[in-house]
Parts: C-alpha cells; sequence; structure tokens
C-alpha cells in the first residue's frame, strides 16, 4: 500500500483478492440462496464460510466482520438476482482509515479515550 492510510474499504478489496477459497464458498453459499430465491443476511454467510473452513480444514478463514458489506457487493457484481435478495446500505467509514483497535467507551469500558464522533 502507498504511504497513505488504507481505508476500510482498500483493505477489504485486498482481503477479497487474497483469499480466493473464501470467496469461493461464499459465492457457492450466495448461489444456494439465489436458487431457492430465499433472503437472507451476509453476517449469516458469514458464518457458514467460517464453519465450513473450520470442518474442512481444521482451521477458521480470517474474516473481519467489517469486511461483509464488501463482500456483498462484490457477490452482487458477479451474481444474478442477489442484489434482490441481500441489503447493502450506505456507508460513511468506507472511504476512513481501517482501524483495527478501537477505544470507545461504549465498546471498552476500562478505555478513557472518548468516544470519535462520525461527523
Amino acid at each position: 500500500m502507498s504511504s497513505k492510510t488504507q481505508t476500510l474499504r482498500e483493505s477489504a478489496a485486498e482481503w477479497i483478492a487474497s483469499n480466493g477459497l473464501a470467496m469461493s464458498l461464499f459465492e457457492r453459499f450466495a448461489r444456494q440462496m439465489v436458487e431457492r430465491r430465499r433472503r437472507f443476511g451476509v453476517k449469516a454467510l458469514a458464518e457458514r464460510v467460517r464453519w465450513e473452513c473450520a470442518m474442512a480444514w481444521d482451521d477458521t478463514v480470517k474474516i473481519n466482520n467489517n469486511y461483509s458489506a464488501y463482500v456483498a457487493r462484490e457477490l452482487c457484481q458477479h451474481i444474478p438476482g442477489l442484489a434482490d435478495l441481500i441489503e447493502t446500505r450506505v456507508t460513511r467509514a468506507a472511504d476512513r482509515p481501517a482501524r483495527y483497535v478501537v477505544k470507545d467507551q461504549r465498546v471498552d469500558p476500562l478505555t478513557d479515550e472518548p468516544m470519535e464522533s462520525d461527523e
């Protein structure tokens, strides 16, 4: 990555590009739901992928829940009809720096850091 801080969108795109096995499972399971014309959430899909990886390879794929919206959008580009079955929302965080440590009293009551505003 360049000298600038990596955004959440960029971090997710990098994960998607480097995790072909997990993405193939995401696609396979999403296509199953499209065939059944059943609405579903991408987080349920992520848990299914984690489960299948753990059962098949005795290891879990590290799927950051913050990437699920980007995985959903990627899948919608490749699977006809999928966009009608899952909901995606606009995110204001897409182009902000990706953060892996949340210093927020609502999440970590031991932190003395004040909450960051989304404004």
